[in-house]
């Protein structure tokens, strides 16, 4: 048999003997391990001849001509004290050899190849202080107008929260006053609200508050607030 034939045939007993996997690692494991089975298979299957008839004459044995032979050389005996039997054990044992190596190979993971964990950074806690000086962190509600309450942002929506800024959308309770305050009436204002300029919370050390405010109306604004506005959150 030509030596491609030899390993491959080789290569193929040895995927019979281990099994098979799509790794490409694996992949080249096997084709390593097959190109030692090859050498490994030859050496433990290369036929058991006699120099000549004379000797299985004496020892009585029946032989056979080895396939690709003739003359007296090429002769081997099938049942002579059990080299035959042997033989096919140490193939059995090159190849689980061969498995064993082929495993090891795959299964060590050079040290410059493992995936380093990177721990998360830790970030401080971020919040918007309300009126009351709670800290909020994505309020449905917040109110404006701390003295009289005549302004209030209601059904906020969070698209983003920190780490720089916070936005949302939703709309602004305002009262018209009209005639008075006491008898006026809360009017709705659609508006995209942004937090921003994050500093320490004094007195609470390790969080961080928002200390602006945004609104930007989507539609009409509250007479005599512009469009666009940004207030300073004092509390």
């Amino acid at each position: 048999m030509p030596a491609d034939a030899d390993g491959a045939g080789a290569a193929a007993a040895f995927h019979d003997a281990c099994g098979t996997t799509p790794s490409v690692h694996r992949a080249n494991a096997f084709r390593l391990a097959g190109q030692g089975l090859r050498q490994a298979s030859q050496r433990a299957l290369r036929p058991l001849r006699v120099r000549g008839t004379s000797t299985w004459g004496k020892l009585g044995m029946p032989a056979v001509p080895t396939a690709g032979t003739t003359g007296e050389e090429g002769l081997v005996d099938r049942s002579a004290d059990g080299r035959l039997v042997r033989a096919l054990r140490s193939r059995a044992r090159n190849i689980t050899l061969l498995c064993a190596a082929a495993a090891l190979a795959t299964a060590t993971v050079p040290a410059s190849a493992q995936t380093r964990t990177v721990a998360a950074p830790v970030t401080e806690p971020l919040v918007v202080v309300d009126c009351f000086s709670q800290a909020q962190v994505r309020p449905e509600e917040y109110l404006l107008a701390c003295g009289d309450g005549n302004n209030r942002l209601v059904g906020l929506d969070w698209d983003t929260w920190g780490p720089k800024a916070a936005t949302a959308k939703g709309s602004d309770m305002v009262n018209d006053c009209k005639p008075y305050c006491a008898a006026g009436r809360f009017r709705s204002y659609p508006v995209t609200v942004t937090l921003s300029s994050p500093e320490p919370w004094p007195d609470h050390p390790g969080v961080q508050r928002f200390t602006t405010i945004r609104l930007l109306y989507t539609d009409t604004a509250p007479s005599p607030v512009p469009k666009d506005v940004t207030y300073k959150l004092v509390f």
